[in-house]
Order: structure tokens, then C-alpha cells, then sequence
């Protein structure tokens, strides 16, 4: 997936979670993504993330996290398209 990583980053390799079950997403995703060199930029600002699909919300919990992170004053998420879970 596409970042404008000078805000936000993979940590290591891409993680692809479309094979991941679900009740794992939320450790397969913890530390996969780092503050990229533009963090000053985000002080005080808020920051939107834009997702394709939110399935567990794993991934944009894990990336509004390392916003707040860098002192961004609220993090906004939007998806096109969600799936249905309850989990």
C-alpha cells in the first residue's frame, strides 16, 4: 500500500494481511510502521488517513498511534469501503 512515507513508514517488510485471520491482525500490524522524516510537520496539525478497506481497523489503529505519537493534535481516518465484522 502506497504512503507518503515522509510522515509515516514501514518498519520492516510489507505486511500482507489479506491471508492473516482476523483476531491476529492487531499484533501482525504492532511496529510494522515508524514516523517518517517530516515529523515536525505533524505537530499540532491533524493528520487523515485514507485506507482503500478497513476490515478490523488493525492498520489505522496502528498508524493514527504513531501520529499521535509525533505530537499531531487529532488523527481523522477515512475508508472507502469497509467490510462487516464483529469481532
Amino acid at each position: 500500500d502506497p504512503l507518503h512515507e515522509e510522515f509515516v513508514r514501514p518498519s520492516g517488510a510489507s505486511i500482507e494481511l489479506r491471508h492473516v485471520p482476523k483476531w491476529y491482525r492487531k499484533h501482525a500490524v504492532s511496529g510494522a510502521f515508524e514516523i517518517g522524516k517530516k515529523e515536525e510537520w505533524l505537530s499540532k496539525k491533524t493528520p487523515l488517513i485514507i485506507d482503500d478497506v478497513i476490515t478490523t481497523g488493525s492498520t489505522v489503529r496502528e498508524v493514527a498511534r504513531i501520529l499521535r505519537q509525533s505530537d499531531a493534535e487529532e488523527v481523522q481516518a477515512i475508508a472507502l469501503a469497509h467490510t462487516e465484522w464483529s469481532g
